[in-house]
């Protein structure tokens, strides 16, 4: 299985999500403020978009979305 933190969001947007790494940082930058978060486990503006984009093309499976973007509760 691939570890999607590893990979980054090339494989997670263009094989999941279905958009292209540099639309998916244009929406961060756009609706995401800036953030300087210090807790080891915080996600990115990249990471919270590609949840939001996934939890809107599949609103029942929020556990597969974490599972696919490599997230768990203590990160949220």
């Amino acid at each position: 299985m691939l570890d999607f933190c590893e990979v980054g969001i090339s494989a997670t947007s263009e094989r999941i999500l279905r958009f292209s790494r540099e639309n998916v940082s244009y929406l961060a930058n756009i609706f995401l403020p800036e953030v300087n978060e210090t807790r080891g486990g915080a996600l990115t503006n990249i990471q919270q978009m590609e949840v939001f984009l996934r939890s809107l093309g599949d609103p029942g499976f929020q556990l597969g979305v974490g599972l696919d973007v490599g997230i768990h509760q203590t990160t949220v």
